[in-house]
């Protein structure tokens, strides 16, 4: 008897929330390893340091995803769909050992300017140790990026998850223990650097053992095909990379690595939306690659529908809890001299908005093999940062750069679903942002009586006024209708019987 189609449906709908909730650990992990860290640094080495340590943090990974040369895409629309281990392992391979001949390159590279590249890279009064050290790690951390990306192509998340958590929370307690014995940047970055070569170790064991992974010479044949496909993709990451992190190199050789550490402090919690769009980045592609080959145009639809919807909702919420919470979070984890980034804190999420649309816009793209036009996005919101950046942060500061990285944002969400919007239609329903604004009014209402008529501690406000205006945002938003009837019942399917059973019982599902 063949399967019902409303079944097929339910199970691949249930498969993806599944995958979006391995997938979201990972990046939640990481965003709490990067707010750990904020307090430990700032407060123990100062704000010089840790603009020392965020742009090692963002150099390594800018250098370690152009090295890659698009191949993140690669694995996941071509090596997913394959199914025995000897191919795709071949495969797998080919790409592995051309990404390794990139980053050494670049590793060689760094190596042969040392002085000048320390200088642009971390400012004139740091020493060549995190720059050695930057040098080092990039062929460690390409290697290990693309074995991260093979296990998601295989779909086990289930091994992904546990991985990241291991990994990203015993740095945390290497990287601060090291800060607090010796008080020194340089110690830190290098222990840093250690962890992550057994991490890799440990990845590719992993990948052997539970992905099979087999061992075998690389297979070549096919490389002409992942090119042009990934080679297009080399735009997306330079543009992509300077879109985000342009504002932090123009800010360290006009006005110094300090207030690289104050903007960078300031941007994280900004940013904090990001940890949102992490694991919809990571299942979407491999997802509407499926649909796409399947033929299921109104499936990608309604999935995509439904992703912009709840994306945009969580957004909001971020940004109305930075504008009442922003300051009492700075000076936790900070002090005093970073509220001068209270403003970057707060104009952030709305780039962060256009940046996950403009993300989740380019992975139909991709899964349509639209690379050469996603590249050319890219490279024009990174040209377009690098610009106004360079006329906005002598003028404006700190604020001059974040006005700068949101208007290249919004730019490239708009020519990217302007494109979409001709092939796709979403019907979307003009009373979904209707209701997200009353349940930010009503939720900006509460917490500015709040903070009016309230004198907390910082920990209180946090958590206090932070829950409450969790709550009644979520609440409104669900007592308007904000979720329809299909996903209430993907809601109970996938929640725990006890909860789904209280929350149909007071009526939410």
């Amino acid at each position: 008897m063949s399967e019902d189609p409303s079944d097929r449906n339910r199970k691949d709908s249930n498969a993806f929330i599944r995958d979006l909730s391995l997938a979201s650990i990972a990046p939640f992990v990481k965003k709490v390893k990067g707010v750990a860290l904020i307090p430990v640094i700032t407060k123990w080495v100062g704000a010089g340091a840790f603009g020392v340590w965020k742009q090692f943090s963002i150099t390594s990974g800018f250098i370690a995803v152009l090295a890659t040369v698009g191949t993140a895409q690669v694995v996941n629309r071509y090596l997913a769909p394959m199914e025995r281990p000897e191919r795709y392992s071949a495969h797998f391979f080919a790409i592995a050992s051309f990404v390794l001949g990139v980053s050494l390159l670049f590793t060689a590279g760094l190596l042969a300017v040392p002085q000048f590249a320390s200088v642009r890279i971390f400012g004139e009064d740091t020493s060549l140790v995190p720059l050695l050290f930057l040098a080092a790690y990039l062929p460690v951390l390409a290697f290990s990026n693309r074995l991260l990306t093979f296990l998601r192509s295989r779909r086990r998340f289930d091994i992904v998850a546990p991985l990241a958590v291991v990994r990203d929370l015993g740095s945390i307690i290497l990287v601060a223990t090291l800060i607090l014995l010796w008080k020194e940047i340089e110690y830190a970055i290098g222990g840093l650097f250690l962890w992550e070569v057994g991490g890799m170790i440990a990845t590719f064991e992993l990948a052997r053992r539970k992905a099979n992974l087999k061992i075998v010479s690389p297979d070549f044949s096919e490389a002409k095909k992942y090119f042009s496909f990934g080679v297009p993709l080399v735009l997306v990451t330079v543009g992509s990379r300077l879109a985000e992190f342009a504002d932090r190199y123009v800010i360290v050789n006009t006005m110094g690595i300090e207030e690289v550490g104050i903007y960078s402090v300031a941007y994280a919690g900004g940013a904090i939306g990001v940890l949102f769009l992490k694991p919809i980045q990571r299942v979407l592609l491999p997802d509407f690659s499926v649909l796409v080959e399947s033929g299921k145009r109104k499936k990608l639809e309604r999935r995509l529908r439904g992703v912009v919807k709840y994306f945009i909702a969580s957004q909001f919420g971020i940004l109305i809890a930075l504008i009442f919470l922003g300051e009492a979070a700075l000076l936790l984890v900070s002090n005093r001299s970073f509220l001068s980034g209270l403003a970057v804190l707060q104009i952030i999420p709305f780039g962060i908005m256009a940046y996950g649309l403009l993300q989740i816009g380019t992975q139909v793209l991709n899964a349509e093999e639209s690379t050469r036009l996603v590249g050319l996005i890219w490279i024009c919101v990174g040209a377009l940062n690098v610009i106004t950046n360079l006329f906005a942060v002598p003028v404006f500061g700190l604020e001059g750069a974040a006005m700068a990285t949101v208007l290249s944002y919004i730019m490239g969400a708009a020519a990217c679903w302007v494109i979409l919007l001709r092939s796709y239609s979403l019907q979307f329903q003009w009373g979904i942002p209707l209701k997200i604004l009353v349940s930010v009014a009503v939720t900006g209402i509460l917490l500015f009586l709040c903070k009016k008529y309230t004198d907390l501690d910082l920990i209180y406000t946090l958590t206090v006024q932070g829950c409450i205006g969790s709550i009644v945002y979520v609440g409104v938003l669900l007592l308007s209708g904000f979720v329809d009837k299909k996903e209430k019942r993907l809601m109970r399917e996938n929640l725990n019987p006890k909860m789904s059973n209280f929350l149909a019982r007071i009526g939410i599902v």
